[in-house]
């Protein structure tokens, strides 16, 4: 049984709505539906286990956040008691839906050039492309925003709709916030770990196009994160690195493979036999030509 306690609709954008509601969790213990929102949930009651499919699961519990930018299915799990038996059990939970004209569902949308700061829809095209969860129990400024949020929306006073878009806004910065600072304290071992996928991924693609956006969401993480660990760890910046990788490879060809000059730039994952050279030269000093018969003269002389 689903009960509202509030719902204000057709808000300005990014926004279309934010709403207070409870489910009563069935005696089976087991609550499924499937998502058609881009949304962030503010858990108010309730600890349950959720399953997003094709994203993970997560515990949940009251002043958790999670934001939810993918259609899905949901299955949430309620925690049996020390008998093994499910009571009635409570969902209560604070939704932010998000325009799907301006934040668009499964990250369907254009790369920010690295403007974020630009307006909130580029904040949150560069922000908002994962799920991501996080407790904001010990986060004061967050807890009095929500209740601010939801006291404005229950009470309806002059000017109540520009106030819920200005807190839903300060909301979501906060929960952005929060989300940065938990990935930049990750302890030692998991930036490790982070580094090594890296490595994994782009000894896999180099040869094909790869963009920020790409490798983060693969591994889970915010661009800006993903950047800080890799140039910490390594003292390059991650596209550095890649074509560091593309041009050792290059190298191998060149010496063990008879393939044209362009094949290689293919093989690489460079535009073109022009593109390869050029930067074949920066890096080595001399044409992906020049590499070539300069090392094969010095293998017949050794012979």
């Amino acid at each position: 049984m689903r009960r509202h306690f509030f719902s204000v609709e057709q808000l300005e954008p990014p926004f279309l709505s934010v709403d207070e509601l409870v489910n009563n969790i069935p005696p089976s213990g087991q609550f499924s539906f499937f998502n058609h929102d881009f949304k962030l949930l503010y858990f108010l009651e309730g600890e349950f286990r959720l399953h997003l499919e094709g994203q993970g699961t997560f515990e949940v519990g009251p002043h958790d956040l999670l934001l939810v930018p993918f259609r899905c299915g949901q299955t949430y799990f309620a925690r049996p008691d020390e008998n093994g038996e499910f009571s009635r059990q409570t969902l209560h939970t604070l939704r932010i839906i998000f325009a799907p004209s301006v934040l668009p569902l499964d990250g369907a949308w254009s790369e920010t050039e690295g403007r974020p700061e630009a307006d909130f829809a580029a904040f949150g095209r560069h922000h908002f492309s994962r799920v991501w969860h996080v407790s904001a129990a010990h986060e004061t400024e967050i807890l009095e925003t929500q209740k601010q949020l939801r006291f404005e929306a229950r009470e309806r006073k002059l000017g109540y709709r520009h106030r819920v878009h200005s807190l839903c806004l300060s909301l979501s910065i906060l929960a952005v916030r929060l989300i940065n600072q938990e990935e930049n304290a990750a302890v030692p071992e998991r930036r490790v770990a982070i580094v090594e996928r890296t490595r994994q991924f782009l000894d896999a693609h180099f040869h094909e196009k790869i963009t920020l956006r790409q490798l983060a969401k693969h591994l889970n993480l915010t661009e800006e994160h993903l950047c800080r660990v890799w140039k910490k760890a390594t003292g390059q910046t991650i596209f550095e690195a890649l074509e560091d990788l593309r041009i050792e490879r290059a190298k191998e060809l060149l010496l063990d493979s008879t393939l044209e000059i362009k094949q290689i730039a293919r093989q690489t994952g460079f535009s073109s036999s022009s593109a390869l050279g050029k930067h074949f030269k920066k890096y080595v000093g001399q044409t992906p030509q020049n590499y070539r018969n300069r090392h094969a003269r010095s293998v017949l002389r050794r012979s």
